[in-house]
């Protein structure tokens, strides 16, 4: 079935994109949370008008995440976590953590625009990834410490 996409969906596409998705996939998910509308002739003269204007909007929210990036530059995040022996941690860092510790720096993040390549399980110095434009991704300095 042809959807057009109204936002951007992970792993399907990106705002305006004429996209294949399975009938059940588009009746059950995109179409009730409005993040999709069916592909037809109507629509897509529609859309291309709407795109356009969707270019303006990304222009803006990519200048504004180019903005937030800079503040980025040499900010390191710091997670006190309890450890054991061999500096391993009770457990790991999480991204909900990172995103408490970052909202409370003045940082609006969303958990889910971050990603850790691998768990973060022991002390010291780690790297995230932070998606804050599908065009702008900013690397994340985490240092773990002890919890005294």
């Amino acid at each position: 079935m042809q959807v057009i996409l109204k936002e951007d969906v992970r792993h399907v596409g990106d705002i305006g994109d004429v996209v294949n998705v399975k009938p059940g996939f588009a009746r059950n998910f995109l179409f009730p949370r409005g993040l999709a509308i069916p592909a037809q002739a109507g629509q897509l003269r529609r859309v291309e008008h709407e795109k356009r204007l969707i270019e303006v909007r990304l222009e803006k929210s990519r200048a504004t995440a180019k903005a937030l990036a800079d503040k980025f530059n040499g900010f390191a995040l710091i997670v006190k976590k309890q450890a054991g022996e061999g500096d391993r941690l009770f457990g790991s860092v999480t991204t909900m953590e990172m995103e408490t510790l970052l909202t409370g720096k003045g940082f609006p993040i969303e958990r889910r625009q971050i990603t850790i390549e691998e768990p973060i399980k022991t002390l010291g110095k780690h790297q995230a990834k932070l998606r804050l434009h599908r065009d702008v991704v900013v690397t994340l300095n985490v240092e773990v410490m002890r919890e005294e």
